[in-house]
Order: C-alpha cells, then structure tokens, then sequence
C-alpha cells in the first residue's frame, strides 16, 4: 500500500505553487505544479530551496495557495483545451480516453453524476480541469 502524504506548509515558488508534504511517520517530501498539466508531483530538486528560503519563494496560507492553484489550473486548462490533441480509446468505462501532454499522460474521466461537468481531465489521478463538452481542438480515436 501506498504512503499517503498529507500537506504541510504551502508556497509560491517564481509564482508557481509548490507544496511540502508530510507522510504518517513524518518524513518530509516536496510536491510541485507540473507547469503544463497542473498535476502535482514529486521533485527532490526543490527541496533544498524550500528548506533554505530562496528570494522567489513566499510561504502561503492554505486560502491563498488554493487561490493561486486554481487560477494556474484554470489558465492550464484553457491553453489544453486549444491544443489539437490526440486521445485515444481504452476501453474502461470509467477513463475512456487517455493521451499525453508534454510526456505526462492525462487521462478522460466521465462524470455520470456531474451533469454540469460529464468529463474531467486527470494528471497523476488528479482531477486538473472539469469539462462541460468537449473542446473542438481535440481529437477523438473511436
């Protein structure tokens, strides 16, 4: 079973959010905005700039690092939505169309229950982006 990590402390890093996390025994571990999918993942490279200070790292309350997570997501999704992506079939009813976006696979997830939102883009099984219909720049493999 997988290691949950729980956020610690919040950041702006050149503007980007940055998270530290902290797992059931305590150890410490850095999560970072993939600049394209808006998907948080691991990085060791920065962690050494959060534990020092750097001239272009803030620290965050929750509410205004949510704040700035949501408007970068939201600029990330209308810039995806523009690009002619490919997606192609899996055959899971749940995830029924995955691609890859700057070598990080996103896949489609439907919304059965979420009539305003049928679909929601996911990154690293985060949802990234909700979808009311299916932007005319993307491509479809049936």
């Amino acid at each position: 079973m997988a290691m949950e990590w729980v956020p610690d402390r919040y950041f702006a890093l050149a503007g980007r959010p940055v998270m530290q996390v902290r797992n059931a025994e305590g150890a410490l571990g850095v999560r970072a905005m993939h600049p394209a999918t808006g998907a948080f993942l691991p990085t060791h490279a920065l962690y050494t700039r959060l534990r020092e200070g750097s001239v272009d790292l803030d620290e965050l309350d929750r509410a205004a690092f949510l704040a700035l997570v949501a408007a970068w997501r939201q600029r990330l999704a209308l810039r995806r939505r523009a690009l002619p992506l490919r997606w192609r079939a899996t055959g899971d009813a749940l995830f029924p169309w995955q691609t890859e976006q700057e070598g990080e696979v996103l896949r489609l997830r439907l919304n059965p229950y979420l009539p305003d939102f049928p679909y929601s883009v996911m990154a690293a099984d985060q949802a990234v982006d909700e979808l009311a219909d299916w932007p005319p720049a993307w491509l479809r493999d049936e």
